[in-house]
């Protein structure tokens, strides 16, 4: 997955910036940095969660422009506020096509854009750099985060892209599965960023309301054992895919049903089971994985993950 943060976030034209639009713009740009930067600090992973594919021609292209220009001025505060944002961004850029080795002759023509935001003269650098990356990631999704009514347009009939306004498309919720990330803060986090990405998919309904839950000890002694951080980013999604389809109610394709008792604290509930994957991913994997879970005082308890329930069978 590779991340692209359209241009219209920093630059204008002068119709733009004299008609005011811009502060709309830009207030898309920090409030998702905002929350990028909050997710980061949770998981002590600041400024390497989240990156931009940019280029230097591009970033040139800043200063000779409005924002930056504050031209005609709206208070010189605004560029100092654009001025730190901009630094803070520096750090989150992965340079391209410098850390790329690309023959110019493979170079094609796959992406097209349009914008009645953007300088005239910017769009050629913007397509340059989003087709010269474009040869070199076939296989990847490409992830393009815009301000929702001002997005420049990309047009492709060779690749499918995602142009986003929500920054929760920017995550791989495998990440907060790694062994030396997951805990019960990132695990939720993961769990509050997949429910947003299913809402943008369509998969589920926005302002679903989540269940109030816990992990059990015996859950986490279980994630270790089945090596549950070993696996890899497809299983981990699953996984996270699952307990949100239990905290948010919202029984897509986990089978929840009931299966016998727990015993917690010498108290006997209601056991439920949700599928992590049924009967594996195919021929050379038939592990029916399982997520084992009770209510307590209406409180959802994630008591054991089975990663092969019918191991030995």
């Amino acid at each position: 997955m590779k991340n692209y943060l359209d241009p219209v976030h920093l630059i204008v034209n002068e119709t733009t910036w004299k008609s005011r639009i811009y502060a709309n713009i830009f207030n898309s740009l920090t409030q998702s940095l905002e929350y990028i930067e909050e997710v980061e600090k949770d998981s002590n992973s600041l400024y390497k969660l989240v990156k931009f594919k940019f280029s230097q021609e591009l970033f040139g292209a800043i200063y000779n422009h409005n924002p930056f220009k504050n031209d005609p001025t709206i208070g010189t505060f605004y560029v100092n506020i654009f001025s730190k944002v901009l630094s803070d961004l520096t750090r989150r850029f992965d340079w391209c096509p410098t850390r790329c080795e690309i023959q110019e002759d493979k170079l094609t023509s796959i992406f097209s854009c349009e914008s009645d935001y953007l300088p005239d003269e910017v769009l050629p650098i913007w397509e340059a750099l989003i087709n010269q990356c474009a040869v070199c990631s076939l296989q990847e999704s490409l992830i393009f985060l815009s301000p929702s009514g001002f997005e420049t347009q990309i047009k492709s009939e060779h690749q499918v892209v995602q142009q986003t306004s929500s920054v929760y498309a920017l995550f791989s919720v495998s990440f907060f599965l790694q062994k030396d990330i997951i805990s019960d803060d990132s695990l939720r986090k993961a769990i509050e960023i997949f429910y947003h990405q299913s809402v943008v998919s369509g998969r589920m309904e926005a302002n679903l309301q989540p269940q109030e839950y816990i992990f059990d000890q015996n859950f986490w002694k279980t994630l270790d054992s089945a090596k549950l951080c070993e696996e890899d980013t497809e299983y981990r999604e699953r996984f996270v895919n699952s307990l949100t389809q239990v905290i948010y109610a919202k029984d897509i394709d986990i089978r929840i049903h009931k299966y016998g008792k727990i015993a917690i604290d010498r108290k006997k509930y209601d056991q439920y089971s949700a599928d992590v994957f049924k009967m594996g991913r195919g021929s050379n994997d038939n592990r029916c994985s399982r997520i084992f879970y009770c209510k307590i005082k209406n409180q959802i308890c994630f008591y054991e993950f089975d990663p092969d329930f019918h191991a030995g069978e």
